[in-house]
């Protein structure tokens, strides 16, 4: 019977240690997540930042003219990288 109280001890710190594991990593990908966020930029802005439509975002992006990511089936831009392609790319 000794043994069993001992086994559902371990069993106890076992369930407590992972919670807080899985806890830890949740807050690593919320941080992840939110650095993504900050640095990266979607569809939507990017057509704004360089005035033109996703069809012609489409066709930058499979062309290289401007780099991307996807992120969990979503395309996302770097915010500096667009900036320097509208630098390299202003008609003054």
């Amino acid at each position: 019977m000794e043994e069993i109280f001992e086994l559902i001890k371990a069993f106890n710190r076992l369930k407590d240690r992972i919670i807080e594991i899985s806890g830890k990593i949740d807050l690593l990908l919320k941080s992840h997540h939110e650095e993504l966020e900050s640095k990266y930029i979607d569809e939507a802005l990017a057509c704004k930042i360089l005035h033109v439509c996703p069809r012609v975002l489409a066709q930058m992006r499979a062309n290289g003219s401007i780099p991307f990511i996807k992120h969990h089936r979503k395309i996302l831009y770097l915010a500096s990288k667009l900036h320097e392609y509208l630098e390299k790319n202003i008609k003054r």
